[in-house]
């Protein structure tokens, strides 16, 4: 996981210098509608007009289990990296993973005998930019929860679709 970091951090500061554009930050206000409950999202990123990276907060409830001792409602915290095109109506993507169960894998897992049950996400969508400040998104996820059902110990996959708006702010 480690590994995965640094060449995640290497790559940002190689584009971000590869383009040499002044960098921004925006704030992230996101509703999804998920086909067995409901997510909330804020994050903040940095990057350019092409890419950019960054940290979310998220409350996802389902009526399914999707972790670890049958829960239903998880809050994790996504570290997230994204392109796009500097139009006023641009097609995005994005990837995510979960920073916490990364860290509990990394600081707790054997490699040998335990699966990784890092979550993570991948979105694409489109953002419309209605001021040079604000943006106006509607996009759709795709998250992958992994766990290990107490009982049994074995690895379970929840896979749910998301549909979401969202708006974003540009300091």
């Amino acid at each position: 996981m480690k590994h995965v970091l640094l060449f995640t951090t290497m790559i940002f500061c190689l584009i971000g210098n590869a383009f040499g554009e002044e960098s921004y930050t925006r704030l992230s206000i996101l509703g999804e509608s998920m086909e067995n409950g409901t997510a909330a999202t804020v994050g903040i990123s940095s990057g350019s007009d092409f890419v950019y990276g960054g940290v979310s907060f998220s409350h996802i409830t389902s009526s399914k289990v999707i972790q670890y001792s049958d829960r239903q409602e998880i809050f994790p915290v996504y570290v997230f990296f994204g392109l796009k095109a500097p139009w006023i109506l641009t097609p995005f993507v994005e990837a995510g993973f979960d920073f916490g169960d990364a860290l509990i894998d990394d600081l707790y897992g054997d490699e040998d005998d335990k699966p990784d049950l890092v979550d993570y996400y991948y979105s694409g969508g489109l953002a419309f930019s209605a001021t040079d400040k604000i943006s106006l998104l509607l996009y759709a996820k795709k998250y992958n929860f992994k766990f290990q059902d107490h009982t049994t110990s074995a690895t379970i996959k929840a896979r749910p679709d998301s549909y979401g708006l969202g708006v974003a702010i540009r300091f």
